[in-house]
C-alpha cells in the first residue's frame, strides 16, 4: 500500500517544485479507498487542487512527503481531510514536517512507517524567521478542533521557528496523538482499517454538510457559485423568508467579491435529525467565518448559529430547501 507515494517522493526528492504534486495515483474498483499522494513544498492555492482530487472519492488514504508551507493552505487541507473522514500516512523513509504534519494529523486513521520522520514546530513569517502570533492561534484552534488535548498542543508548538520536535511513539502516547507505526511488510493494516460501512440517511446528510463547508472553503472564485448552484431547491426560505434562489447565491457572492480568502472553522457542536420516511434532514451548528483580503492580514470573523434543512431529491443527492444564519459574535481586523 502506497508503494506508489514513495516512488514518486523518491524521484521528485532533488527537484524544487512550484507547489505540491496532489493526485490519485491509485483508483482501485474494488471498494478499497483511494490512494491521494501530496508531494513537495505545500503552496498558498494547494488547497484548492487537493479539494479537486479528493471530490472525487468518499474514501481515501493521503500518503505525505513534504517539509511543509504554506500553514492556510495546510489547514484547508486538513479540514477536507477531517471532514470526509480519510486516512493518512507518511510512507517508508519519507519526511513530513511542519505543515506537513498538520495535514497528518487530520486523519481519522494516522499510519506512519516505523523509518518515517513527523516533525513539528511554531507558526513563523516565513521572511523574518519571527514567531507568527496570528499563525500560531490558527495553529491552536486547529489542532483544538481536532480533538488533541492542551498537552498535545504545547508539546506540536513548542519548537522554535528554526527547530524541530520529531514525533516518537512514547511520546505520541503520552500527549494523546494516536498513531499506528507499521513496517514496510503491512501494508494491508490500511485496508483493514478503512474496510466500508453502511451509511444512514443521517450519516449522508452530515457529509453533505462537510462538503458545503468544504467547497466554500476551497473552491475558487470562479467554481464556488456553479458548485453551489446544484445544491439548492429552486426557491428556498433563507432567514425566515421564501426567496429565489438567485437571491441568495447574489448574498454569497458579495461576499466571495469583497474578501477573496474566507473560510469556515465548523464547530463541533453539530446537531443533525432525520425524517426517514421524508427523507428530510435538518442540520444546525456553529461557526465561524474568517475573511481577509491577503493572507497577510489579521482579517475579520464573525460567529454564527447555522442551519439547514435538507431534502433528498435522488439516491444519490441533497438540496437545500432552508437556510439561515444568526449572528453571535463579530470582531473586526
Amino acid at each position: 500500500m502506497l508503494r506508489t507515494l514513495a516512488m514518486l517522493a523518491c524521484g521528485l526528492c532533488s527537484t524544487t517544485a512550484i507547489a505540491a504534486d496532489i493526485d490519485a495515483y491509485h483508483v482501485p474498483t474494488d471498494g478499497r479507498p483511494a490512494e491521494i499522494a501530496i508531494i513537495g513544498e505545500i503552496r498558498y492555492g494547494d488547497e484548492r487542487k487537493f479539494a479537486s482530487v479528493a471530490s472525487r472519492f468518499r474514501r481515501a488514504i493521503v500518503g505525505l512527503a513534504s517539509p511543509g508551507g504554506n500553514v492556510w493552505a495546510a489547514v484547508h487541507i486538513g479540514d477536507i481531510i477531517r471532514r470526509k473522514r480519510f486516512t493518512t500516512a507518511v510512507a517508508p523513509k519519507m519526511t513530513c514536517a511542519s505543515s506537513c504534519a498538520l495535514i497528518w494529523l487530520a486523519g481519522t486513521h494516522r499510519y506512519v512507517w516505523e523509518n518515517a520522520k513527523i516533525g513539528f514546530h511554531g507558526v513563523f513569517n516565513g521572511q523574518t524567521l519571527q514567531t507568527s502570533g496570528p499563525g500560531n492561534g490558527m495553529f491552536g484552534a486547529y489542532l483544538n478542533k481536532l480533538g488533541l488535548s492542551y498537552e498535545a498542543i504545547a508539546y506540536l508548538t513548542a519548537a522554535s521557528p528554526t527547530d524541530m520536535t520529531w514525533l516518537h511513539g512514547a511520546d505520541a502516547k503520552r500527549v494523546g496523538i494516536a498513531a499506528t507505526a507499521i513496517s514496510e511488510s503491512d501494508n494491508d493494516t490500511l485496508m483493514v482499517a478503512d474496510a466500508p460501512v453502511p451509511r444512514s440517511l443521517r450519516d449522508q446528510a452530515i457529509e453533505f454538510v462537510g462538503q458545503w463547508f468544504n467547497a466554500w472553503n476551497t473552491l475558487s472564485d470562479n467554481e464556488i457559485m456553479p458548485w453551489l448552484a446544484t445544491r439548492y431547491a429552486d426557491t428556498i426560505v433563507f432567514n425566515g423568508a421564501a426567496v429565489p434562489v438567485a437571491k441568495v447565491f447574489e448574498t454569497k457572492q458579495n461576499i466571495v467579491n469583497d474578501w477573496p480568502l474566507h473560510r469556515y472553522d465548523v464547530g463541533k457542536d453539530m446537531i443533525v435529525n432525520c425524517i426517514e420516511r421524508l427523507l428530510e434532514c435538518e442540520a444546525t451548528g456553529t461557526a465561524t467565518l474568517i475573511v481577509a483580503k491577503a493572507p497577510t492580514d489579521t482579517g475579520k470573523y464573525a460567529t454564527t448559529r447555522w442551519s439547514f434543512y435538507l431534502g433528498k431529491v435522488s439516491p444519490t443527492k441533497f438540496v437545500i430547501m432552508r437556510e439561515s444564519w444568526v449572528s453571535l459574535t463579530k470582531s473586526g481586523g
